[in-house]
């Protein structure tokens, strides 16, 4: 089958959102989050504050960026398991799709752009809340998965546990590799293999 390239009305798009996001991250930088406003940002970006709002509903979306695309490429990792696959395995399959799936967007930890999104959500206390709320909805929805995949393997509480030790992992490996500069994916996927271990090891 031929790969498919998206068209020009779609590759417009997926440029002005871009463009919308670097000039933030530019000026979040430069003046700070909170006097930043959306109106400054869109005329920054050389758009109207309503073309803005076609993309992000507010500017603290700017910074967590295809997170929907995120979860779905995990939620779906657990959907397509295999009968008889181990649930350690599954579960951690749905995080390391997670982490594959940011380089299809602007949250690809190779590159610059993910660093600077990191520390400015690192350094602002109203954007690390905003992390540890939206992190939480995200297990939320993925122990929700792992459950109805393995009904008898797992409690709500097991399933959130195990997952949480999987997922944390690999949100404190990017903590600390955004601040040594060494993020990249295979810095993340290895805190993920290093908890699977640690788990199937304990599991019963």
């Amino acid at each position: 089958m031929p790969e498919s390239h998206p068209g020009l009305r779609e590759r417009k798009k997926q440029q002005t959102r871009r463009a919308l996001i670097e000039t933030a991250y530019h000026l979040f930088e430069r003046d700070g989050y909170e006097p930043t406003t959306v109106a400054r940002i869109a005329e920054a970006a050389g758009v109207s504050t309503a073309t803005f709002f076609n993309y992000f509903p507010s500017k603290e979306d700017l910074l967590f960026p295809d997170s929907e695309e995120i979860l779905a490429a995990g939620l779906a990792a657990i959907t397509r398991h295999a009968p008889g696959d181990d649930p350690v395995d599954v579960l951690a399959g749905a995080v390391r799709s997670m982490i594959s799936a940011t380089k299809s967007g602007t949250r690809d930890p190779a590159a610059e752009l993910e660093t600077r999104r990191l520390r400015l959500v690192l350094s602002v206390p109203q954007l690390r809340a905003r992390l540890l709320e939206r992190s939480f909805g995200t297990l939320r929805e993925l122990a929700a998965a792992l459950l109805a995949a393995y009904p008898d393997a797992f409690d709500e509480v097991e399933a959130t546990a195990m997952l949480g030790a999987v997922f944390g992992a690999a949100l404190a490996a990017g903590s600390v590799s955004v601040q040594r500069d060494e993020l990249s994916e295979a810095t993340l996927t290895r805190s993920v293999d290093l908890v699977t271990r640690a788990l199937r090891a304990g599991w019963r």
